[in-house]
């Protein structure tokens, strides 16, 4: 993502200071985004928070059964070959949170809810959901 220094610093609310922000993706809510800056949340913090928490790697208790691999292989093999010059070691390191997402891991937005988390909304690049 190539943002100008402009982009960079624009925030997420133009009439009002947002410091926090809890980011839930409804379909693995054991994986909440939690964004905070006390200057004010800018867009590149929510984007930056969002790619952290998906980037992790699996940790043990999160790791797929191997009856059940068969579902997210192919994210992650398409993962691996869309890291340029780095398809190789994208396999040693082994599978992703963004993985689970099986393929619907495309920026579409976010809404608000009545409780006032905010929640994120995925699309496959494909245009699939």
């Amino acid at each position: 993502m190539n943002l100008t220094p402009a982009e960079q610093e624009m925030s997420i609310c133009t009439h009002d200071v947002v410091t926090d922000m809890l980011i839930v993706y409804p379909k693995l809510p054991l994986w909440p985004v939690h964004v905070h800056r006390l200057d004010g949340i800018r867009c590149i913090d929510v984007f930056e928070a969002i790619y952290k928490v998906f980037n992790k790697r699996l940790r043990k208790e999160e790791v797929i059964p191997a009856e059940h691999m068969h579902a997210y292989r192919p994210a992650f093999e398409q993962r691996c070959r869309d890291s340029p010059c780095l398809t190789e070691y994208e396999k040693k390191q082994g599978m992703r949170r963004v993985d689970v997402l099986r393929g619907t891991r495309m920026f579409s937005g976010l809404t608000q809810a009545k409780d006032g988390r905010w929640v994120l909304e995925l699309a496959h690049p494909t245009g699939g959901r």
